[in-house]
C-alpha cells in the first residue's frame, strides 16, 4: 500500500459532528484502512513512513470513542517514548473539539509515581493512553492500571518493536488486552512477521 493518491480531498465533519478539518487528502494506504477502521474490523496497516497511517488509527479510535471518566478506551503500545509523543500530538490535534477525551503517554525512564497519580483521579485520567510495552506492563502488574475497559487496541510499529523486543510471543498483558478488546489495528512498515495474537484475523 504504498504512493499516494493526488487527488481525494474528503469531509471529515461526519466523523466528529464539528468541522475540525475542512478536508483531508487521503494517501492510499488512508483510503483503504479508515473505512475498514471506522466499520470496526480488526486492521493491518502496512506502508512505508510518511504515508499517514498514524492518521488511520487516530481519526478512527476518536470517532469510535466514548469517554468514561476513569476508564481507557483506546490503547495505543508503541517502541520509543519518541514516537509516543508523536503519537499523542497527532491526538490532540485531532481532539481540538473533543475536550473531554483526554490523552496521556506513560514510558519507562521516568518516576512511575506520576503516572499511577494520574490514573487514580478519575477527573484526569485518560480516555486514550499511548505507552511503551516496559511501563505499560509494569502499570498492569501493579495493579495501577485497568484495561478491561479498552475497545480499541493499536500496535503502532510493530515490526520495529518486534525487532526491538525479541520476535517472540506477546506476553501475557498484551494477550489479554487483545482477547477483550473490540477491536485490533496492526501498523507496520514492513510485514516481516506480523504477531500472533488471540482471535487474529489479521
Amino acid at each position: 500500500m504504498d504512493g499516494q493518491d493526488d487527488a481525494l480531498d474528503i469531509s471529515l465533519t461526519y466523523l466528529f459532528g464539528k468541522p475540525i478539518l475542512t478536508s483531508l487528502r487521503l494517501t492510499t494506504v488512508q483510503q483503504v484502512c479508515i473505512p475498514q477502521a471506522i466499520l470496526g474490523t480488526d486492521v493491518l496497516c502496512q506502508a512505508k513512513s510518511g504515508l499517514g497511517k498514524t492518521a488511520v488509527f487516530v481519526l478512527t479510535t476518536l470517532q469510535q470513542v466514548e469517554p468514561v471518566p476513569g476508564e481507557c478506551a483506546v490503547l495505543v503500545m508503541c517502541h520509543t517514548r519518541e514516537l509516543a509523543y508523536q503519537i499523542k500530538n497527532e491526538y490532540a490535534r485531532f481532539s481540538k473539539y473533543l475536550p473531554e477525551v483526554k490523552t496521556s503517554v506513560f514510558y519507562g525512564g521516568t518516576p512511575m509515581q506520576k503516572d499511577v497519580e494520574l490514573l487514580a483521579n478519575k477527573e484526569t485520567h485518560p480516555q486514550v493512553i499511548v505507552a511503551t510495552p516496559g511501563r505499560l506492563n509494569a502499570l498492569v502488574r501493579e495493579k495501577k492500571l485497568r484495561l478491561n475497559s479498552v475497545k480499541v487496541f493499536v500496535l503502532d510499529e510493530c515490526d520495529k518493536m518486534l525487532d526491538q523486543i525479541g520476535n517472540s510471543s506477546p506476553n501475557l498483558e498484551t494477550y489479554t488486552i487483545a482477547e477483550q478488546s473490540n477491536q485490533i489495528c496492526v501498523v507496520m512498515s514492513k510485514i516481516s512477521s506480523a504477531p500472533h495474537l488471540p482471535r487474529n484475523k489479521l
